[in-house]
């Protein structure tokens, strides 16, 4: 009794893109590793009225921001945003909130409050 013998074969774009893959997976980590922020801290000191915007890619530092903190001195509520407009979670005044990425991802600080409020904000972010 003869044992058939079958071989079975991969077809070559199968194992290119099994490769590649591969390949993206580390330089993903290889760039997660890479992200350190430099040390350097942004004073944030502002009053607001209606709406603030900090951007950090086209004023200075020129560059997205790691972690951003706050405190909301009053004398009223501030709805503080990361690089879109949010008002659903207020920070209350004497409360304080700590934004934090494991890469720069924060390009800009959108402050608002509601019409007639004001609110001093102090902080500083991390690049």
């Amino acid at each position: 009794m003869a044992e058939s013998k079958q071989e079975k074969f991969i077809r070559p774009e199968v194992l290119q893109a099994a490769l590649l893959d591969e390949i993206a997976e580390r330089l993903h980590r290889l760039e997660q590793l890479q992200a350190k922020p430099k040390g350097n801290i942004y004073p944030i000191k502002i009053t607001v009225t209606e709406t603030e915007t900090i951007n950090f890619i086209e004023h200075y530092p020129y560059t997205p921001m790691f972690a951003v903190t706050l405190f909301n001195d009053g004398p009223d509520e501030v709805y503080p945003g990361i690089n879109v407009h949010q008002k659903e979670t207020p920070l209350q005044p004497g409360e304080n909130v700590t934004f934090e990425f494991t890469s720069p991802k924060i390009q800009k600080l959108i402050l608002t409050v509601e019409a007639q409020k004001t609110a001093k904000i102090r902080g500083f972010a991390i690049y």
